[in-house]
């Protein structure tokens, strides 16, 4: 059985990091059943997972709504690294035409899909400047450090924004959030340490509709003195996006 989420793309298999747990789909751009969206975006999806955490492979297809004609696409593939997965079509799309996004695990688990529409823009770009905050920092040893954030977004007219977070104090994953279409985001972040760091000094960017990255905001550091500790500061990032909604079926065997 299938799901539906909606875009669809040329098949194109994402490998599954060597570690136990899964990814699950968290969020996407264009968001179901969007209207009007640039004919040259790419659909981009983020995913929930810890760290290396991630026991599935997905092959992703974008197809034309009405005829099923799958659209050539480039993919990446780095989930463990990024927790995002951004379709690049080969070409722009058509204007003012449905598309509809698939996102099947290789071994088992469920389809996810979802749909926009094109409209007869393209994509504008990103504005302004992006802000971030730290609002708390804790460790335990079990899960590592535990970080809570707020960011402000630049100003995205398309709607199709993605912010990125890493540390730059040392080398971990990266998360991916959709940026909401108005107002600040809350989110929290775990990075697996075997000891607790002196400090963890988080930065951000912001990939517009086309993937298009801003320069890494300089770092935000904040001390981990005892269980917890808070900090605060503020760079130029990137926010700006949409929300969605999943819907799943399971997949055939």
């Amino acid at each position: 059985m299938l799901v539906t989420l909606a875009l669809v793309a040329q098949a194109h298999a994402v490998p599954a990091p060597d570690c136990s747990g899964n990814f699950a789909v968290a969020d996407a751009v264009p968001g179901p059943g969007a209207p009007e969206v640039p004919f040259d975006a790419r659909p981009a999806i983020t995913f929930d997972g810890d760290e290396c955490r991630g026991g599935l492979s997905w092959t992703p297809t974008l197809r034309r709504t009405d005829d099923e004609t799958e659209v050539p696409l480039e993919a990446t593939t780095d989930l463990a690294g990024t927790h995002l997965l951004e379709l690049f079509p080969v070409g722009a799309l058509d204007p003012d035409t449905a598309y509809t996004v698939s996102l099947t695990p290789i071994d088992s688990g469920e389809v996810v899909e979802f749909g926009f529409t094109t409209g007869l823009g393209e994509v504008a770009g990103l504005a302004g400047e992006p802000q971030l905050t730290v609002d708390s920092v804790s460790f335990a040893k079990r899960t590592g450090i535990t970080l809570t954030w707020t960011a402000k977004g630049a100003t995205d007219p398309d709607g199709l924004s993605i912010l990125q977070i890493q540390d730059a104090s040392a080398e971990r994953p990266i998360h991916s959030f959709v940026v909401p279409g108005t107002g600040s985001m809350e989110q929290t972040v775990v990075w697996t340490y075997t000891d607790r760091p002196a400090e963890v000094c988080p930065q951000v960017r912001q990939l517009d509709g086309t993937g298009l990255a801003t320069e890494w905001t300089e770092p935000t550091c904040a001390k981990v003195g005892g269980c917890s500790t808070t900090g605060e500061s503020r760079a130029g990032v990137g926010i700006v996006a949409m929300a969605m909604l999943l819907a799943r079926r399971r997949s055939p065997r």
